[in-house]
């Protein structure tokens, strides 16, 4: 059994970049954590302001170290709440990028996105994740889930169990379902963001 992977560096680290530059870091950690979840909301859109966080270069499918960030389209009318909107944003475009990337493998095939870490906390990136992938996105209640899957490989061979035997040990999973009208709407955006891509790599 073989396993594609994308590393990208800068997720939740574009996240904590921008709340540092717009001032939210200084925030109690609850506050922040409730800013974060309710602002993007707060605006239909980013006015078009795209974030490419390539604060140290960028990682899969680009692996270009000399990118450098960039914030794209600024304008007059962008507050705080759009730049953290297009700060989110750019997570989901980064695993839209390394999907599509992954698509090109024969065989590969994407029913559902099993999410975990820090950001995914965070209920308005998932359903906009699952809007833009226009599939399912799975979160689970436990927070580190390689962890539980290297538990779960060791109890498979120590005991000599199938993956079927290891249902009931899986954690639960709160699943967000896509729209799949704002789908298109969504991948439209996509591409003007792979376009910033493109200027971060001069």
């Amino acid at each position: 059994v073989y396993g594609l992977e994308g590393n990208i560096p800068h997720t939740g680290d574009a996240v904590a970049w921008m709340a540092d530059s717009t001032g939210l870091s200084e925030l109690p950690e609850e506050q922040l954590l409730h800013e974060l979840n309710t602002l993007p909301a707060t605006v239909d859109s980013t006015l078009g302001v795209y974030f490419v966080p390539a604060l140290t270069g960028l990682g899969a499918p680009w692996w270009d170290e000399s990118a450098r960030g960039l914030i794209h389209g600024l304008s007059r009318g962008v507050k705080r709440a759009h730049l953290v909107r297009a700060a989110l944003e750019s997570i989901t475009y980064q695993i839209a990028d390394v999907v599509q990337a992954m698509h090109q493998h024969s065989g590969f095939s994407l029913s559902a996105l099993m999410v975990d870490g820090g950001p995914t906390k965070n209920d308005w990136l998932m359903q906009y994740q699952s809007d833009l992938l226009g599939c399912p996105v799975m979160r689970s209640d436990v927070a580190e889930l390689s962890a539980t899957g290297a538990a779960l490989l060791a109890r498979k061979a120590l005991h000599k169990l199938t993956v079927a035997e290891l249902q009931p040990f899986l954690p639960e999973h709160i699943t967000y379902a896509p729209d799949l009208i704002r789908h298109h709407r969504l991948v439209q955006r996509w591409q003007s963001w792979q376009h910033a891509v493109t200027l971060a790599r001069r």
